[in-house]
């Protein structure tokens, strides 16, 4: 007989319900997965694009929660594309992917003041995205390296596919 257990559930509505658990593993000799149902009178809700069943493969989730990354990396990765997916950035990097450019000639490409242009840099160097060398009294901006490039390319590729 397969083993029934109880298991809290919350809703979109911070309700607890009490759904049925089964353990299928032991039901069909396979990887230990659970299947948890709600009652029939949820079903007639679900979505179109939600399972209509949560089934937890308790396998494959131990063995992803031991690779998650670290909440400084994963911080660290959001902050860039935080920072990547402001429009005005976004032209900058694109811009300096086919050449480097001091800030008055970057300016003038975007149609932007230098003032405006040097604050969005200035952004994007704090996050070694973008980086600096000063040429007598000129300052030349080019990308950090090939990664900032490569984030650049396949944000444009994905939306290009589209």
């Amino acid at each position: 007989m397969v083993g029934l257990t109880e298991a809290p559930h919350f809703d979109t509505f911070s309700t607890i319900k009490i759904l049925r658990v089964r353990d299928l593993g032991a039901m069909q000799g396979r990887k230990r997965q659970r299947v948890i149902t709600a009652p029939s009178s949820n079903r007639s809700k679900a979505s179109p694009d939600v399972c209509e069943v949560a089934v937890i493969h308790e396998d494959k989730v131990r063995a992803l929660k031991e690779r998650l990354l670290s909440g400084r990396i994963v911080q660290g990765v959001a902050e860039i594309f935080k920072v990547m997916g402001d429009p005005t950035r976004a032209q900058i990097v694109h811009t300096l992917a086919q050449e480097e450019l001091c800030v008055c000639d970057l300016a003038a490409v975007l149609g932007m003041g230098v003032s405006a242009i040097s604050h969005h840099l200035r952004v994007l160097r704090n996050l070694r995205l973008v980086k600096f060398r000063k040429d007598g009294r000129i300052v030349y901006y080019s990308l950090d390296d090939e990664h900032v490039m490569s984030i650049f390319t396949e944000g444009l590729r994905h939306v290009k596919e589209q």
